[in-house]
């Protein structure tokens, strides 16, 4: 891996330079955004976001907030930053490798920055923000600029994420210690993601709702009486069948357990559930990996 002259230069201009406040101290604290998870709803918080005249990522944010936290996204990203930190590191001048140099970069911060790097593939336009630096001139860390506070077609930084006029960076990142990331043209692999973790939950919440509905058997109870005290009594018999599990009933009468769900059926939903899973392996790492039986 090479350090680019963008990276390089942000050194140059930071040297020297030990405690200078960040940003990111400066933003309001924000209450949680909640958005529907619906497909229209991500159509059009793409459109909002892309609008170079009148951008507002507000709800592409939080639908990408929310497809971060997925169980097969988790177990994703875990993945491939364990493949991530293992990979050797070189700082390369010309065709020679400079040790001295690359020690330089064997620091926590430098793996934080380079997992912020490679999931600007899914993010797309993110600023990492380097952190104070201790009193040997190194930074502690790097994290990501909170992305909603900020306006990347304008470049500015804004206190409030529903603010439209903040503070500039453009030509100003290395004194703020930012360093901007991917393209703010492009939403992004998360607008695929999103896709399949919506059709993924509509699935799962269509599997519980069909359990639920057709899950339990029907108890067909058929009785040969029409007093009004006598039919009361075998409702009530009947509704607590399933926490009692007996009914007391007369000779005459028949009482049958109906089975009105098969196992094919709730297997569709299934079967959903687990392709949306393959799909994000394939975005995320390229390979498939839900199944219990595969291994890596």
């Amino acid at each position: 891996m090479k350090a680019s002259a963008y990276i390089r230069n942000f050194f140059d201009a930071v040297k020297g330079v030990k405690q200078t406040g960040r940003k990111s101290k400066l933003l309001a604290k924000q209450p949680i955004d909640r958005v529907k998870m619906e497909i229209g709803n991500l159509t059009k918080a793409v459109e909002n976001a892309l609008d170079p005249v009148n951008s507002d990522r507000m709800d592409l944010l939080t639908m990408y907030e929310n497809s971060w936290k997925d169980s097969q996204v988790i177990a994703e990203r875990e993945k491939a930053e364990s493949y991530l930190i293992t990979e050797p590191f070189e700082v390369l001048e010309g065709e020679a490798v400079n040790k001295e140099k690359t020690r330089l970069f064997e620091r926590p911060w430098f793996t934080h920055f380079i997992t912020i790097a490679m999931y600007t593939d899914f993010w797309e336009y993110t600023i990492a923000e380097f952190q104070e630096q201790d009193e040997k001139g190194e930074f502690t860390d790097v994290k990501v600029f909170p992305r909603k506070h900020v306006r990347p077609f304008e470049k500015q930084i804004v206190i409030n994420p529903s603010d439209r006029e903040g503070i500039s960076y453009d030509g100003k990142e290395f004194d703020f210690f930012l360093l901007p990331l991917g393209d703010p043209e492009n939403p992004g692999k998360l607008e695929s993601i999103t896709r399949e973790v919506i059709w993924k939950t509509f699935a799962r919440s269509d599997w519980s709702e069909y359990n639920e509905r057709f899950g339990k058997p029907l108890l067909d109870f058929a009785i040969d009486t029409t007093n009004e005290e006598e039919v009361k009594e075998k409702e009530e018999m009947a509704a607590n069948f399933g926490t009692n599990g007996w009914i007391i009933r007369d000779v005459e009468e028949d009482v049958n357990i109906v089975q009105t769900a098969s196992r094919a059926s709730a297997e569709n939903f299934k079967d959903m559930a687990l392709f949306c899973d393959d799909q994000i392996a394939k975005l995320m790492n390229g390979q498939t990996g839900t199944s219990d039986e595969k291994s890596f």
